[in-house]
């Protein structure tokens, strides 16, 4: 085969993977918007904020996103648009559960349980902690983490089956060094925070850099708490953040003006 000719058709199938890339990421971005919006009309309803006060601390309220398109829970409910969430092949429902906390404390998490057998079946699930009678002032706070944590599970969604499976972590990821490395410089978990955390960024008008340097001080200092030594979780942090940067930059080029 001519060289010149190979060395062309090389070219192609790379700009053809750049640009499924570019494009599936951007589709991720849009359904990270469309769940997230949705979150918020559920937060910002009279109807979920009377009910959510009514509960004691501990108590929560779990919604099916679905259910968000019919007004059977508030009538001040928007609703999600379903043209895009129903694409997403990997995941079947996206659970929503607010939990009342005590001494206005605030926080957010996510996790995509994964059905092996049949991935149209697996869920999403976002969890947020709120205050009974929280304000309406805090979405400034809480919507960049809800854009983060929904983007990082959507993430996941995209992975394979098998290397799903694979990801078989320690019960405790601060036990040392090696295991604390082991799940945040995976793979998987690399994609999954990277690009959650540069969704947030995005979403705060933050440079990219400063946002991954507040969360890696954040496993930093949950290290030090777990009793690890200081030298080793400064060690393990800056493996994690070779690792980090490094995809960072070769997922998202352009962000390399944001990095010194």
């Amino acid at each position: 085969m001519n060289r010149n000719l190979l060395r062309d058709q090389v070219r192609n199938l790379v700009r053809e993977v750049l640009i499924q890339e570019a494009s599936g990421g951007r589709v991720l971005d849009k359904i990270t918007n469309q769940i997230s919006r949705s979150i918020v009309d559920l937060l910002k309803s009279t109807d979920i904020r009377k009910r959510f006060s009514d509960l004691p601390a501990g108590g929560h309220l779990r919604f099916e996103l679905s259910d968000l398109i019919t007004p059977s829970i508030g009538p001040d409910l928007k609703g999600v648009e379903s043209d895009l969430i129903g694409s997403l092949e990997g995941v079947g429902s996206i659970q929503v559960i607010l939990e009342v906390t005590e001494d206005m404390t605030m926080w957010n998490a996510g996790a995509y349980m994964y059905n092996p057998d049949d991935r149209s079946k697996s869920e999403l699930m976002i969890g947020m902690g709120l205050p009974r009678d929280y304000d309406l002032t805090i979405l400034s706070q809480v919507i960049p983490e809800i854009k983060e944590t929904v983007r990082h599970e959507l993430e996941h969604g995209t992975e394979s089956t098998e290397v799903l499976q694979s990801m078989d972590f320690p019960d405790n990821q601060f036990e040392d060094m090696q295991s604390m490395v082991d799940y945040y410089a995976s793979d998987a978990e690399t994609r999954g925070h990277v690009t959650g955390l540069y969704k947030r960024a995005k979403s705060l008008r933050y440079p990219i850099s400063r946002v991954l340097e507040n969360y890696l001080v954040g496993i930093y200092q949950k290290a030090i708490r777990a009793g690890m030594p200081q030298e080793s979780a400064d060690e393990g942090t800056r493996l994690i953040a070779e690792k980090w940067y490094d995809y960072l930059l070769s997922r998202y080029p352009r962000s390399e003006r944001h990095v010194s």
